[in-house]
């Protein structure tokens, strides 16, 4: 079931990439946000078994990958490229921090008032988000032909073809989905993990917030860093998954006294990657960004589709 919502972002990442690149990436995250209040408004009044959950669910990671790539290419285009790092940490924090509520939500709402509630919350949340985007988001004009866009510095940015060859962007992507599928597993099975470990299930969700809050911060300064070096990112990216797969072999033995250590390690390094990885393709493809990170991005969710029946079996 869990694996469902990546199957949906992966077989939509691609198509909606370019799709971002005709209508904008306005329009995108405009449509995207709808369909995700949608869906978890369908999950919370009518779904009550197996087979309507894993529908609901794929057509949520549809408007998750439209989302991804739409994000990617309003940074792109119009975002300072000497501030791209930190921009791109920020929106690539928006993982860990859906995690982050989703830990809070066991204690605060699942606990309580019911598992439906936190669907609920979730829709207002993507209802807010839309009317942000509608509040600041810059509108585009739909439009197949290659075109240019002015960021706040003044200086053209040029839209139109990808300007890292198809193959790169293509082995890149293979790349991301071997590293999902060993990060992914983390949000899915961190509180599993804990409760198996002696954690209660309201403390195993406080655990996975706290896992996320490291995810946040890590990604963060990387990305402010990554403004300020001309290393690549991708090189520290690399690194960092290396740091982060000590967090994952800690998890292994489910001690309880090593959980909260293992946990921080694993999220704080080993899901930081995504932000330089994303910032790498992004700026090397400035004008593209939708359809490459749409690439890419398909080998991330297939990574995180992977990690979890894997573990599962």
């Amino acid at each position: 079931v869990i694996g469902s919502f990546f199957v949906g972002s992966t077989l939509g990442s691609i198509a909606l990439g370019r799709l971002t690149q005709r209508i904008g990436a306005r329009r995108m995250i405009t449509a995207t946000l709808l369909t995700s209040a949608m869906s978890c408004l369908a999950i919370a009044g009518a779904v009550r078994s197996m087979w309507p959950m894993i529908l609901a669910l794929v057509v949520a990671g549809v408007a998750n990958a439209g989302g991804q790539t739409a994000a990617n290419q309003l940074l792109g285009q119009s975002v300072d490229p000497e501030r791209l790092g930190f921009a791109m940490a920020v929106k690539q924090s928006g993982m860990p921090s859906a995690s982050l509520l989703g830990g809070l939500a066991v204690p605060v709402i699942a606990l309580t008032v019911g598992w439906q509630w936190g669907y609920v919350a979730a829709a207002v949340l993507a209802v807010t988000s839309l009317s942000i985007v509608l509040r600041f988001a810059p509108s585009e004009r739909s439009s197949s032909a290659p075109s240019t866009s002015t960021p706040p510095t003044g200086r053209p940015r040029v839209v139109g073809p990808l300007s890292t060859p198809r193959r790169t962007i293509t082995l890149a992507a293979v790349s991301a989905g071997f590293a999902s599928a060993a990060a992914g597993t983390l949000g899915n099975w961190t509180t599993s993990s804990a409760t198996d470990a002696g954690w209660s299930p309201g403390a195993a969700g406080l655990l996975l917030s706290l896992g996320s809050i490291a995810g946040i911060a890590s990604r963060l300064v990387l990305g402010w860093r990554a403004d300020r070096t001309s290393r690549s990112p991708v090189t520290t990216a690399a690194a960092v998954l290396a740091l982060g797969a000590i967090g994952a072999i800690l998890l292994a033995p489910r001690n309880s006294g090593s959980q909260l250590v293992a946990v921080v390690l694993a999220f704080g390094a080993g899901w930081a990657w995504p932000a330089l990885f994303n910032f790498g393709v992004v700026r090397a493809n400035p004008g593209a960004a939708g359809p490459a990170t749409g690439i890419t991005q398909t080998g991330v969710y297939a990574g995180v589709v992977s990690g979890p029946v894997h573990m599962r079996w």
